[in-house]
């Protein structure tokens, strides 16, 4: 068996005369002790202290707002589950018929009101159980309200989403405990926020009807057409003055003209010298109202020279001249044209664009053969 430590005993008797002699020093050095330790302790735990202390200042003022509010505490309040105990199974409803309701407070939980007239009342709704409202009537002014903190919540998120200026269509349905759509039960829109709608959707379709849109991204259209007046029939040539446009930069690759000329179909392409050819303008001015023209020569109003070069810039409209060779063709046959179609092939692409005109406007110009020109 053991005996228990006596040196401690024995330094404390050794020591007793001089703590007896001097006790309140010895008191103010234990003090001092006691003291570093608490500082030393204090120093270790300050920070879990210091978050402590404003977890309680925190939940200190969540009770006093708590019952500023009047809201009654976990303790005081039933729990949910009993609450909501009319909504469980198949509802029992007391039936109200016929009653005409007049500026009073109407409870509605676990009643079924059938044929009722409510007018300028007030409906309670407590939260505890169903309730139904068949073939009435409300006149007047009505308030609903509730002392149910659920409901109350449920529908101030429901008003302040719905009261955004820019919805147009608010709905609320009712899902089961995965989250599966049960009923639908309210479809709200609003008339202003879809007319407005609609006046834009129109104003859209304006400005878009507006917008030029061109077949296919590009578009060609026929002003004129004329034939070359020449000494020799087999060096007959058909003249079209052409308007071209592209919504986007493209470059024309090819061009192909089909022409039905008094029943005979002739196909070639753009002649890549108009330098033999003379166009004679006529100029209206107030100093030479009549018999006034302009000469150029036809290869400077090339619409091949310029879109083989330039191609077509987005939206900037190309107009000018193109020739094809129509040999053995009288003047009288050229006058004669009844249908033509272009094709018009963008670099990059091998489809060609098709435009087909059986209608035109009538020559103002008069194209020459330059040795013509020359006589």
């Amino acid at each position: 068996m053991e005996l228990p430590d006596t040196s401690s005993l024995e330094f404390l008797h050794r020591e007793w005369p001089v703590i007896k002699a001097a006790p309140f020093s010895f008191v103010a050095c234990v003090l001092l002790a006691v003291i570093i330790i608490w500082i030393l302790i204090w120093w270790l735990h300050k920070e879990r202290l210091e978050r402590d202390a404003h977890s309680i200042a925190h939940l200190q003022r969540e009770v006093s707002r708590l019952e500023k509010e009047g809201t009654p505490m976990v303790e005081a309040s039933e729990p949910a589950e009993q609450a909501r105990q009319g909504f469980s199974g198949d509802p029992v409803f007391k039936l109200v018929r016929g009653v005409k309701f007049h500026n009073e407070t109407v409870e509605l939980d676990g009643k079924r009101f059938e044929d009722c007239t409510f007018t300028n009342v007030t409906v309670m709704f407590h939260g505890t159980a169903p309730m139904e409202i068949e073939n009435s009537e409300f006149a007047g002014s009505l308030l609903i309200q509730s002392d149910d903190p659920a409901v109350n919540h449920f529908v101030r998120v429901a008003e302040s989403l719905r009261n955004f200026h820019t919805v147009a269509r608010f709905g609320c349905i009712s899902v089961d405990e995965k989250g599966n759509t049960k009923e639908r039960l309210s479809d709200w829109q609003r008339l202003g926020v879809l007319r407005d709608a609609e006046g834009v959707i129109q104003e859209q379709a304006k400005a878009l009807a507006a917008i030029r849109v061109y077949p296919q991204d590009l578009e060609c259209k026929l002003l004129t057409l004329c034939h070359g007046t020449t000494f020799f029939s087999n060096h007959s040539a058909l003249f079209l003055k052409l308007s071209m446009v592209s919504d986007e930069e493209v470059g024309i690759r090819d061009i192909s003209i089909f022409a039905d000329v008094d029943g005979t179909l002739f196909t070639g392409k753009p002649m890549e010298d108009l330098s033999g050819w003379i166009i004679h303008i006529p100029v209206m001015t107030k100093t030479y109202p009549y018999k006034n023209f302009d000469e150029h020569n036809l290869n400077a109003l090339s619409l091949w020279r310029s879109v083989k070069q330039h191609g077509l810039k987005p939206g900037i409209e190309r107009n000018g001249w193109i020739g094809l060779k129509v040999p053995n063709a009288s003047p009288k046959q050229l006058g004669n044209i009844r249908k033509l179609q272009i094709e018009v092939t963008r670099t990059q692409r091998s489809q060609p664009y098709r435009f087909t005109f059986r209608e035109w406007a009538s020559a103002q110009e008069t194209i020459f053969d330059a040795e013509v020109r020359q006589q």
